[in-house]
This record gives C-alpha cells, structure tokens and sequence, in this order.
C-alpha cells in the first residue's frame, strides 16, 4: 500500500506538536525512536487494510497483567483497577516499551480506542468491527412491508389525459398524513412511523395527488416532449418538429373554416354546422371516501355554430 506524501507529512507535523508532552515522560519515550523510526511505525500500521485488523496488532503490543498491590486513596470512590497494561513498539525487530501517550502518539489513535482494545483484552475477547453490521431497531420486517404496499395501492389512481408519458395521480383531497392515519386505523397493532411510512412511499411509488389542470392538446404536449427528451436521436426530434409544425398548421385550418362557416353560412337556412365534444371529466370533491373509486361528472356539449348556442348533457358515473 502507497502511502500518499500528504498524509505523510501531516502526521509528521501532528507528532511534533504532540511529542512535546512526551518531554515529561519519566521513560523518555521521546529519545527512543527518531523521525525515520516513526514514520515506518506509522507506514506499517497504515498498510493494514482494514479496522480489525490494526486493533488486532495493537492489541497484540499491549501486555495485560494483574495487579499486585492496590492502595486505594482516601474518599476515592471509583472501584480499584484489576488490570494493569504495559504498551509497547517495534523498532526494527525488537520491542522497546514506552508510555501510554507515546504509543497513542506513535499510532495516531485515541485513548477511547485503545481502552476498547484493554477491555476486550481483559474479556478474552479479540476487536471485532460491528459498524453498519448491526440490524437498525426501527427495522421492519417483510410482513409489514408488504401490508404498507398492499395498502398504498388499495388507493385508486387516474392517470394523466394530457401528457405526453403516463401518469398516475390520487385523489386530490388525500395526501400522505391521512394515508398513513388511515393504515393505523386499518393495522392498529402494527407501530408503523410516518417517516417509515412516507420513505417507502417515495421510494416505491411513482404517484402524485391531484391532477394537472392545464386543459392541453394531447398531441402538442406528446410532441414537445420529444423534442425535449435529451435521449432522442437528432433524426427523431427532427421528424418530431416536422410532425408538430404540420399539426398546428391543421389545426389552424381547422379553427379557420370554422369562422368561415360562420361568416358564410348564417343565410342559409339548410345548412347546419354543428360541433361537439366531451369536456374534461370533473371529480366530485367532497367525497371523503379514498379506498373506492371517486364519482366523477361527465360534460357532453353540441354547439351550435349558426346560432351560437350550445346543449350540455352532464351525468355523472
């Protein structure tokens, strides 16, 4: 393993400021290992390619004895310590014996880290990283997964008339804090959380509540989305522009006989021109009923051209 010259240099300027407290040391661990001598300690213990296995070398530097004479001080109310450790470095091939700050500085560790290493030591026990091993306690199992999905889609959707992909939306009064009231309603003994409830539904569901309102030509709305859609080859959105200048272009002519017809034919009585179309489909909106399919009202107009009069047929279904 390479060791990059920029982490090198930073722990060469980390173990000079912190050797300064080593001065003190009644062992001198401070003249026991030159620069050169640090710096292929700290290589050596970096090349170790995972967390178990530098505790397991720095738990194989540490010596755990028993110790021999306790001398509680007066009024000291911690319970006396059983265990005693000496720490140790290679230099070379050897050992040497140094201080407890000397070896945290010479392996860039914290004291929090090396006391995890002592107590499993003291255990029996040898350093096992368990970080993002351990099963989450908010957890849920596939049982209630599957009544959460059963239940989001027991809600009907429509999909999208006016788009140019498919689109699925609920209801427009629903949204996400009465879905997952009404699943405690359903599954009271199961404890499932909002936040649970509302990641799954993002993370599985494609859906929106409500729908668009923007009464748009179908064609136009297909049509543009194409020419938007970066994945499409030069050749489609060409043939796509084609396509949506020679529609308008229709549609134009079409708008326009309609005003001739007007213009034309409002003196001649046998003539008739009608025009009719289904308008868009209204949802009632104060059905508080989300599990079932919504009533919805239904437009039919006949416009009467000559006269300018229309006829609306509404029912509902």
């Amino acid at each position: 393993m390479v060791i990059n010259h920029c982490i090198v240099e930073s722990f060469i300027v980390f173990l000079a400021h912190r050797l300064i407290s080593l001065f003190s040391c009644r062992m001198k661990c401070s003249e026991k290992f030159s620069d050169a001598d640090r710096l292929v300690i700290f290589q050596r213990f970096c090349t170790l390619s995972s967390k178990n296995e530098q505790d397991i070398f720095l738990q194989g530097l540490v010596d755990m004895m028993e110790v021999k004479q306790r001398l509680p001080r007066p009024g000291d109310k911690n319970k006396p310590k059983s265990k005693s450790f000496k720490y140790y470095s290679f230099k070379g091939s050897s050992k040497v014996e140094i201080c407890v700050k000397a070896f945290l500085n010479l392996y860039a560790i914290t004291y929090k880290r090396i006391r995890r290493i002592n107590t499993l030591s003291s255990q029996g026990n040898s350093p096992n990283d368990l970080r993002g091993k351990m099963t989450s306690a908010n957890t849920f199992s596939e049982e209630i997964r599957n009544c959460v999905k059963e239940h989001i889609q027991s809600f009907p959707t429509k999909i999208s008339h006016y788009s140019g992909r498919e689109k699925h939306y609920l209801n427009s009064q629903l949204n996400l804090t009465k879905m997952h009231q009404l699943y405690l309603e359903k599954y009271p003994n199961q404890k499932v959380s909002f936040s649970f409830y509302r990641c799954f539904f993002r993370e599985n569901f494609n859906l929106s509540f409500g729908r668009p309102q923007v009464d748009v030509c179908s064609t136009c709305e297909l049509l543009n989305n194409k020419i938007k859609d970066q994945n499409l080859n030069d050749t489609a959105k060409r043939t796509a522009i084609a396509e949506l200048i020679l529609h308008k272009r229709r549609a134009k002519k079409f708008y326009s006989k309609i005003t001739k017809d007007i213009e034309e034919k409002e003196n001649k009585d046998q003539v008739l021109s009608l025009a009719f179309d289904f308008m868009q489909t209204v949802q009632l909106p104060t059905t508080p009923v989300f599990y079932y399919q919504q009533l919805t009202v239904s437009v039919f107009c006949i416009h009467n051209l000559k006269t300018n009069k229309s006829r609306m047929y509404v029912y509902h279904s």
